[in-house]
């Protein structure tokens, strides 16, 4: 049997998200974006071990840190048909950096937990 190298809704990059909150995390996206949690596993401690969030066509993996690892910082750049109604359904999130034209037509911004 021949085992595709990527599965069918996977890309060729996929990046895993750790957070200390992957919980919240996953919410967000769900919120501003309208992303779809596909899967979820929680370990004995609670802690969320592995998850898979689809935004778009696109799938990232958050998961809970250990409590002995550093904070590890991750950044996602996510093209969206209209940014300013993503970043108004971000519901309380706290608002980091604001939206302005960039190079290359973008209208960046960026958001925190």
């Amino acid at each position: 049997m021949t085992v595709k190298p990527i599965p069918d809704g996977y890309h060729t990059v996929t990046p895993w998200i750790i957070s200390r909150d992957t919980a919240g995390l996953i919410d967000y996206p769900e919120e501003a974006f309208d992303a779809e949690e596909i899967a979820r596993v929680v370990g004995d401690d609670v802690r969320i071990e592995h998850a898979e969030v689809r935004i778009g066509d696109s799938i990232v993996m958050p998961f809970d840190a250990p409590p002995v690892w550093p904070p590890t910082p991750a950044f996602l750049r996510l093209y969206v048909e209209d940014a300013d109604a993503a970043h108004r359904r971000r519901r309380g999130r706290r608002y980091v950096r604001g939206r302005g034209d960039a190079p290359l037509l973008r209208r960046p911004g960026r958001t925190g937990t």
